[in-house]
Formats: C-alpha cells, sequence, structure tokens
C-alpha cells in the first residue's frame, strides 16, 4: 500500500489472520479507526489548499502595479469561488483565504 507515509494501514503488520492483505473484515476495531483518520485527513486537504493560496485574477505587471483587463475583472468577481470548490461544506465553517479575497476584491469593486 503505497503513499502511507507515517500511519500506514494497521492490516500490513496484522497476525490477527493468516492473510491479512486478503482481510475484508471491515468491523476490525483497528482497522476502522485508521480508516476514519485517513478519510477525515484526506476530507481537510481541499480546504488546506484553499487556505494556503491566494487565488486573484492574472494581470500585465506595468511599473510595479498589476492591472487586469476590465473583462477578466468583472469574470473574477461575478463567479462566486464557492461555487466550483472541492472542500466538503461541513468543512466550510469560515470562510478560506480565496472567498476571503473575492468578498475583499468584491467590497473595493462596488
Amino acid at each position: 500500500m503505497k503513499g502511507q507515509g507515517k500511519n500506514p494501514s494497521p492490516c500490513l503488520t496484522c497476525t490477527r489472520v493468516p492473510n491479512p492483505r486478503n482481510c475484508e473484515n471491515k468491523q476490525c476495531k483497528l482497522w476502522q479507526r485508521w480508516f476514519l483518520a485517513r478519510w477525515a485527513l484526506i476530507h481537510t486537504w481541499p480546504r488546506a489548499v484553499m487556505d494556503r493560496e491566494d487565488f486573484r485574477p492574472g494581470g500585465v505587471a506595468v511599473g510595479g502595479n498589476t492591472y487586469s483587463h476590465p473583462d477578466a475583472v468583472r469574470r473574477y468577481l461575478a463567479t462566486d469561488p464557492c461555487k466550483g470548490c472541492l472542500c466538503p461544506r461541513d468543512l466550510c465553517t469560515t470562510p478560506c483565504r480565496v472567498k476571503e479575497t473575492w468578498v475583499k476584491a468584491k467590497e473595493e469593486r462596488l
């Protein structure tokens, strides 16, 4: 099982069954605990990406300032970043950095 990192499946070192790689026991408490932790980690990843990045419309740099084409700015401001977001809704109790940047740009424009 590649990509397990610091938290490998307990099935890899299991001694409870003769062939742990073919075990289908989903009632195993060790496996359930591991699986739920991995599931939670996987579902926090999109939110972490959205919080880490600062999305803004691109533009042309002139004299140290960036200027975007007005059509690109209008498209950016008209499209709520939550519409195409991969982050599960239950992880969005507070706005991510992308949403905050968009709201701030929208307020500045008005």
